[in-house]
């Protein structure tokens, strides 16, 4: 029984290649008839048939033999392939476009579809740079419908998957900037050479959505965010004052301290820092007096007079607590 199965299998391999060759002679109709005679059923002899109908000008058998592939085999990018440039031939470009990404997502290195490839990507770099001008005219809306077109044709185009989640990210659609951002990293290649300009992007939407949730009363939340943000802009200033500014309103006030002094440490406005830490030595100044810990509280409030002398009620307190 093993020998009859290998003889067998040989046997169709020699019948495979005959139809094939019979094809590529030109004699389609032979082929699909020497085809039927095998009353051979598997995913082989079905694509050599719809092969045959395709070099027979019947695209509608040749599709419905292919269809036919891909219920035996719903992933063969051989097949995904075929059907992609048969429905192209239809006229029914955007099916068949649908076919070779899908088969771009099974393998991005099959010989057809990087060619397939090669041709989308100058279309959607137009869109790009169509979208690019539109953006900085602020015409964001019209941006975004170009960047749409663009992506239809290139669904890998990491450029335009940054410019999208950049006004995404200031009209205020965080979650749905950083969904793009996800796909600009997925589809990033080292000749794009993107990662630096994806990280900022997300790093810069995560603190603007920290300072949406800090704008709600939001604070836990915030820092969460911040947090996130500080991982993808780790020497950015801004967002060790944001995150400081929520610990504060949760009157966690040496961890603010902790983010504003290393806020400095990286560069922040000095005037800026130095507000919101003399603001914060005083609230710690008014929890030392309420504990009637006065000499605690002058020296917070003295801390807070060396930051910003410019505030008088940091010296009627001062004044109080030397009483």
């Amino acid at each position: 029984m093993v020998y009859k199965r290998e003889w067998e299998g040989e046997l169709n391999s020699l019948y495979y290649v005959k139809g094939m060759a019979m094809i590529e002679e030109g004699n389609a109709a032979d082929a699909v008839a020497f085809i039927k005679e095998l009353k051979v059923e598997n995913f082989k002899f079905t694509y050599l048939r719809a092969m045959a109908y395709i070099k027979g000008g019947n695209k509608d058998l040749a599709l419905k033999e292919i269809d036919a592939c891909l219920k035996l085999e719903k992933d063969n990018v051989e097949a995904l392939v075929l059907k992609g440039k048969l429905l192209w031939s239809m006229g029914k470009n955007e099916e068949g476009n649908n076919l070779f990404w899908a088969a771009y997502e099974i393998d991005p290195q099959h010989p057809e579809v990087k060619e397939f490839l090669t041709i989308m990507k100058p279309k959607a770099d137009e869109y790009y740079e169509k979208a690019s001008r539109l953006f900085l005219c602020n015409e964001h809306l019209e941006a975004l419908a170009a960047i749409k077109k663009g992506l239809d044709l290139c669904r890998n185009n990491s450029r335009l998957f940054l410019l999208q989640a950049s006004i995404l990210r200031l009209q205020g659609e965080y979650e749905k900037a950083i969904d793009s951002l996800e796909l600009a990293a997925k589809h990033n290649t080292a000749a794009d050479g993107l990662e630096l300009d994806i990280n900022t992007q997300i790093g810069l939407t995560y603190n603007d959505m920290g300072k949406m949730l800090f704008a709600k009363q939001k604070y836990s939340g915030a820092i969460t965010v911040f947090t996130e943000a500080e991982k993808y802009l780790p020497k950015d200033p801004g967002i060790q004052v944001n995150r400081g500014d929520a610990y504060k309103e949760l009157g966690n006030y040496s961890l603010a301290l902790a983010n504003y002094h290393y806020a400095l440490e990286l560069n922040g406005s000095k005037s800026l820092v130095n507000t919101r830490l003399a603001l914060t030595h005083y609230q710690l100044g008014i929890e030392c007096f309420n504990k009637k810990d006065y000499n605690g509280a002058v020296v917070e409030f003295s801390r807070g007079i060396e930051l910003n002398g410019n505030v008088p009620e940091f010296f009627i307190k001062r004044a109080r607590s030397y009483m």
